[in-house]
């Protein structure tokens, strides 16, 4: 059971990761990028719309960790 939870822990904890990178690129990437470009397809998605699901990853690996390592 531990081992479950404390892998399943670590995949959010990537899961956190990836989000709050794509947020940060989107909000950084340049505002005249090409649409097709590799910072455009960034700029696609608003910022702000990243925030309710690093917000619930993060509670969701907070929650996790202290399960496992309590």
């Amino acid at each position: 059971m531990a081992t479950t939870l404390l892998i399943l822990h670590g995949l959010v904890a990537v899961a956190l990761i990836g989000a709050i990178t794509h947020q940060a690129l989107a909000a950084c990437a340049p505002p005249n990028a090409k649409p097709n470009s590799f910072f455009g397809r960034f700029r696609a998605i608003p910022a702000a719309g990243f925030a309710n699901a690093i917000v619930l990853l993060y509670l969701t690996s907070w929650l996790l960790g202290a399960v496992v390592y309590l």
